[in-house]
């Protein structure tokens, strides 16, 4: 990672560190590199710890920074073809190698997690993606196709192909997703600059003269990677309340949430939300993504969630909540001696540095350096302990 961004600029990538159920123990293992300009990770990492896997699919729900929307890819890698497998996983000469039975296994098993991380995120868009090490018609694929996945080379490439043995060409590497992200793919293909290169000119091969090699892309691999289009949209579900103490709850994409009279709960969902307490003391939650949060007239507590979100107080003492691993928040409005910072699980002052960044102050996490609120306007030096109280 380091070499790629100092090749290309520092921050022009980064990595989704480990979730905390692990990746398992293979020599090989999943991960993800992302863009920080154009994605955002939406909450930490989540694995299947199923035992059936050697090498546990990784997922990873990011938000759109553009408009919001937000999508969840997996990676795998299933089970290899190679070795010599017994009883069941014993190649049984139809073509699909040894371990097609604990391949078919891992698939179901993966189709499980798919469904559970919908209901996990709140999110409906999922896309599985990796070395399924399965042919585009084996039993595993068909496993994910019955299931209800849809294959999207399958569906834009005549004959799809990303790797090449023994003079024969197939695909090991796959993309399908959930019907709902399928309806914005816009397009599906293997970049095609490693399955077709001879192996005596691979990256890794001792015979590698530099008159051979062109600054262009090369075989780095054995199988070529795959691309997706996607124009992720969604439209804007409208949520009103009335002049009572009302609760309200966004959906799993775009909410315009408005809480009117009364002293109201608004909870968005894992969509892109603008949330609007209105007249009362309302309790505003942004849940995932970059959410916008206006308390209006009341003495209001904001709390935009995972995301960068834009918070507006507006009239009343108001709380603004911090948290780390949270995402870096801008509060428009905090007035010194009238609203509070609002520090949550465990957070303390004495872990924060207050810094000036021209007319703005900037709260960031001490030990990490990691920016937790940009407070616009505020004069650095106003800001004291008394600021700040535990939630």
């Amino acid at each position: 990672m380091n070499r790629l961004n100092t090749a290309l600029g520092a921050k022009v990538y980064d990595y989704i560190r480990d979730p905390a159920t692990g990746v398992g123990t293979d020599e090989i293992k999943v991960a993800f590199i992302y863009k920080p300009d154009k994605v955002t990770p939406a909450g930490a990492a989540l694995s299947d710890p199923g035992t059936v896997y050697n090498r546990q699919p990784v997922a990873q729900t990011f938000v759109l920074n553009a408009n919001g929307e937000t999508f969840t890819p997996v990676i795998n890698h299933l089970k290899s073809k190679s070795g010599t497998g017994t009883g069941a996983d014993a190649d049984q000469g139809d073509g699909q190698g040894a371990f097609n039975f604990t391949r078919v296994q891992q698939a179901q098993a993966l189709l499980g997690f798919v469904n559970q991380l919908k209901t996990t995120t709140g999110d409906s868009d999922v896309l599985v993606l990796g070395d399924l090490n399965a042919y585009g018609e084996e039993d595993p694929i068909d496993v994910l196709r019955n299931g209800g996945l849809v294959d999207e080379l399958g569906k834009f490439v005549k004959d799809p192909y990303s790797f090449v043995f023994s003079g024969q060409s197939g695909r090991l590497d796959h993309a399908l997703t959930t019907s709902s992200l399928s309806r914005q793919i816009t397009g599906a293909t293997e970049w095609h600059i490693n399955a077709d290169e001879p192996r005596s000119l691979d990256y890794n091969q001792e015979f590698n003269p530099p008159a051979l090699f062109q600054p262009n892309p090369y075989r780095s691999s054995d199988h070529d990677p795959v691309v997706i289009g996607a124009n992720l949209t969604s439209t804007v579900t409208v949520i009103t309340g009335g002049n009572r103490n009302d609760t309200l709850t966004g959906t799993s994409g775009r909410d315009n949430m408005n809480g009117e009279g009364g002293n109201d709960t608004l909870r968005g969902g894992n969509g892109s939300d603008s949330l609007n307490g209105d007249i009362g003391n309302d309790i505003l939650l942004g849940q995932v993504s970059n959410d916008i949060l206006k308390g209006d007239n009341g003495d209001d507590l904001l709390d935009g969630g995972q995301g960068q979100d834009k918070l507006y107080g507006d009239d009343g003492r108001d709380r603004f909540v911090l948290a780390i691993g949270a995402g870096a928040d801008i509060v428009q409005d905090f007035t010194d001696k009238i609203d509070l910072i609002a520090l949550s699980g465990g957070l303390t002052f004495g872990q924060l540095t207050i810094e000036k960044s021209a007319k703005n102050t900037l709260i960031k996490v001490t030990a990490t350096s990691e920016l937790l609120a940009t407070l616009n306007g505020v004069n650095a030096n106003t800001i004291t302990v008394s600021d700040f109280v535990a939630i």
